[in-house]
């Protein structure tokens, strides 16, 4: 039976009994123990709080049914003297009640708002545990196939932070396996530009790198070196010019430094940093669709920020016969160009 005897039973059963008992010595005229049952009474309801609904329903019942017998012992005093002194203590001690009543009703709702927010926040948290175990999952998931692709000759810098991720960049290698691109224009030098040197090499393909400080663009340099992949990557030094894009004025890097290039089959935008400017890589596209081929595909890393994405929408609102394709990877776009008019 042990099972049954809750804390939730014995607190109710003991305020249900203090409170009767409490009515009983009022009716005795023993006002001093019906005041201290009565506050037992009250406690015993209070430590209800527990945030349990169902027993705020529960004390409003009792609460009701306690009233009807109040009336009804009400009608059972023999003499109307008698009847007013005890209808004037029975009145009290009911009003005290309810007010405790009111009291554990209000505290009930408090305490289930605050579990319920801080149970909420636990949600969420598990929730972005579970999506960040997910995403390092396909981290690693992808960086093995991405090695396994390549038979590299050196160790390859690592993704993450500055630069790309691993699951963007599993879809772009992806991508220049299938699309197979003879001239690659890659805007930000860094990580990328080894793997898609290594890939334009075994397709016989050639990779143009710009980046607009010297310090980035040496030390991207070494690693071209390290991998013999130096009569592939042509790599080039933009510094940030000023350039006027739909009547907007924004740093963007020197347009001369590809001036020569031309039939572009993939633009791969990862710069210029956010910092320099908002919407820092609009100009781009607006800037080299002249340049592209009339096939071509436009990939863009960051995707998920709110400049980039703007930038895409953008692209696509301004500029025909550029449709997006899904990805798997959420901080990835990617877009195909087809020159209107251009024959198939």
């Amino acid at each position: 039976m042990t099972r049954y005897l809750t804390p939730h039973r014995v607190a109710l059963a003991t305020g249900a009994l203090a409170g009767v008992a409490a009515l009983v010595l009022g009716f005795l005229d023993r006002p001093g123990p019906a005041v201290a049952l009565l506050a037992l009474a009250v406690l015993a309801l209070t430590g209800l709080v527990v945030g349990q609904h169902r027993e705020v329903v529960r004390a409003r019942k009792a609460a009701e049914g306690t009233r009807r017998e109040i009336e009804a012992l009400r009608r059972t005093v023999p003499t109307a003297k008698q009847a007013g002194k005890v209808a004037d203590r029975v009145e009290a001690m009911e009003r005290r009640v309810l007010t405790a009543l009111t009291t554990f009703q209000s505290e009930a709702r408090a305490w289930n708002h605050s579990r319920g927010e801080e149970h909420a926040r636990e949600a969420q948290a598990v929730k972005q545990l579970r999506s960040a175990v997910r995403a390092m999952t396909q981290d690693v998931d992808a960086a093995i196939q991405l090695h396994d692709l390549v038979e590299a000759r050196d160790l390859i810098p690592l993704t993450g932070g500055w630069a790309i991720d691993t699951r963007s960049l599993h879809s772009l290698v992806s991508l220049v396996r299938t699309t197979r691109p003879r001239t690659v224009v890659e805007l930000g030098a860094g990580t990328t530009t080894v793997w898609l040197g290594y890939l334009l090499e075994r397709d016989g393909g050639r990779l143009v790198s710009v980046d607009h400080l010297q310090r980035y663009a040496d030390a991207t340099s070494q690693q071209v070196a390290r991998h013999g992949l130096e009569a592939v990557v042509d790599l080039r030094v933009a510094p940030l010019a000023e350039v006027e894009v739909d009547d907007v004025t924004r740093p963007w890097y020197e347009p001369s430094a590809l001036a020569d290039v031309t039939a572009i089959d993939m633009l791969v935008v990862d710069g210029p940093p956010q910092r320099t400017a908002d919407l820092a890589r609009y100009p781009a596209l607006p800037l080299l669709v002249d340049a592209l081929a009339d096939d071509a595909w436009v990939v863009l890393d960051d995707a998920s920020r709110h400049d980039e994405r703007e930038t895409v929408r953008r692209w696509l609102e301004e500029i025909p016969g550029l449709t997006r394709v899904p990805t798997p990877a959420d901080d990835l776009a990617v877009l195909r160009y087809q020159r209107p008019g251009a024959s198939a």
